[in-house]
C-alpha cells in the first residue's frame, strides 16, 4: 500500500486496486508476467539504493521526484558506495549531472537529455537510444563506455583514450580511425564505416555485422581478433599472425588454411569451409556448427582440441593422441 510521504497515492492506490485483476488476466494467459517490483519503485527504488547499492527505475517520473532522491542526504551520504543506477524511459528528465559519482551508470530512452559531459568521471557508462544527444567528446575519461543507437552522434574521434568502447547501431558515424588508441573496441552494425585498416594497433577488437568493410587485411597485428557476421570479407588469410582469432557466420570465407600459425582459433558455423587438414599446428582450437567439414583425422597434433555439433564427422578415433580433446553434439549428444 502507498506509504506515508508517497508523491503518488492515488495512482499507487489505483494500481493496488487493480492488481487482484490483473494477477488474474496473468493467469488467464492475456498478459505478460507482472513485474510487481515496478508498482512499488516510489519508496522501495530508494531504500534498493541504499541497502543493495544499485537503484533502477523504469516509467515515467517528474524531474522533481528524481532529483529529490539525488538530493537527498541519505543519498548523498551513501554516493561513494552507490554502485549502479539505471534510468529508462524517463522522459520529462532533461538534467542528470547529479549522477556523474556513480560507478556504473545506464540511460536509456531518455529523450529529453541532451548534455551528458558531467558524466565524464562515470566509471562504465551505457547510454541507449538517447536521441537528443549529439556530443560525446567529453566522456573520453570513462573506462568502459557503450553507445547503442544514438543517430545523432557523429563524431567519436575523442573517445580514443576510453578503456573499452562498445558502439552498436551508429548509424551517424562514419569514421573510427581515431579508435586506434582504444583497448577493447568493439563495433557493431555501424553501416557508413568502410575503413578499419586504422584499428590494427587495438589490442582487442570485435567487428560484428558491418556490411559495408570487405578489407581485413590490416588487422594482422591486432592481438584478439573476433569476425562476427562480415559478409563483405571473404579473405582471412592475412590473418595467420593474429594470436586470438574468432570467425564465425561468414558465409563468404572458404579457405581458412593460412591461419595454421595463429595460435587461438575458434571457428564457428563456417559451413562453407571444407578443409580443416592444415590447422595441425594450431595451439587451441575450436570448431563448432562446421557443417562441411566431414575429416578431422589431420587435427591429432593440435594441442587443445573441441569439436562441438560437427555432425558430419563421423571417425574421431584419429583424435587419441591430442593432448586435451573435447567433443560435444547437441543433437546426438555424443559422437
Amino acid at each position: 500500500m502507498p506509504e506515508r510521504g508517497d508523491p503518488f497515492p492515488f495512482e499507487k492506490s489505483l494500481l493496488y486496486s487493480l492488481l487482484p485483476m490483473f494477477m488474474l488476466f496473468e493467469i488467464l494467459g492475456f498478459l505478460e508476467p507482472i513485474d510487481r517490483r515496478r508498482l512499488s519503485h516510489t519508496n522501495s527504488c530508494y531504500r534498493k539504493c541504499v541497502l543493495d547499492s544499485n537503484l533502477h527505475i523504469y516509467g515515467e517520473f517528474k524531474p522533481e521526484f528524481l532529483n529529490k532522491y539525488i538530493s537527498n542526504d541519505a543519498f548523498r551520504a551513501n554516493r561513494g558506495r552507490i554502485e549502479s543506477v539505471t534510468l529508462s524511459d524517463m522522459s520529462r528528465v532533461r538534467d542528470v549531472s547529479a549522477l556523474s559519482t556513480v560507478h556504473t551508470l545506464s540511460l536509456s530512452c531518455m529523450s529529453r537529455v541532451r548534455d551528458v559531459s558531467a558524466l565524464s568521471t562515470v566509471y562504465d557508462l551505457t547510454l541507449d537510444r538517447m536521441y537528443a544527444v549529439k556530443d560525446v567528446s567529453a566522456l573520453s575519461s570513462v573506462h568502459t563506455l557503450t553507445l547503442i543507437n544514438m543517430p545523432g552522434v557523429e563524431d567519436v574521434s575523442a573517445l580514443s583514450t576510453v578503456h573499452t568502447l562498445y558502439l552498436m547501431d551508429m548509424r551517424g558515424v562514419t569514421d573510427v580511425s581515431a579508435l586506434s588508441r582504444v583497448h577493447t573496441l568493439t563495433l557493431q552494425y555501424l553501416p557508413r564505416v568502410t575503413d578499419v585498416s586504422a584499428l590494427s594497433s587495438v589490442h582487442t577488437l570485435s567487428l560484428i555485422d558491418m556490411p559495408t568493410v570487405t578489407d581485413v587485411s590490416a588487422l594482422s597485428t591486432v592481438y584478439d581478433l573476433t569476425l562476427n557476421d562480415m559478409d563483405g570479407v571473404t579473405d582471412v588469410s592475412v590473418l595467420s599472425s593474429v594470436h586470438t582469432l574468432t570467425i564465425r557466420d561468414m558465409p563468404g570465407v572458404t579457405d581458412v588454411s593460412a591461419l595454421s600459425t595463429v595460435h587461438t582459433l575458434t571457428l564457428r558455423n563456417m559451413h562453407k569451409v571444407t578443409d580443416v587438414s592444415a590447422l595441425s599446428s594450431v595451439h587451441t582450437l575450436t570448431l563448432r556448427n562446421m557443417w562441411g567439414v566431414t575429416d578431422v583425422s589431420a587435427l591429432s597434433s593440435v594441442h587443445t582440441l573441441t569439436l562441438e555439433d560437427m555432425i558430419w564427422v563421423r571417425d574421431v578415433s584419429a583424435l587419441s593422441t591430442a593432448q586435451d580433446l573435447i567433443i560435444s553434439n547437441k543433437y546426438t549428444k555424443k559422437l
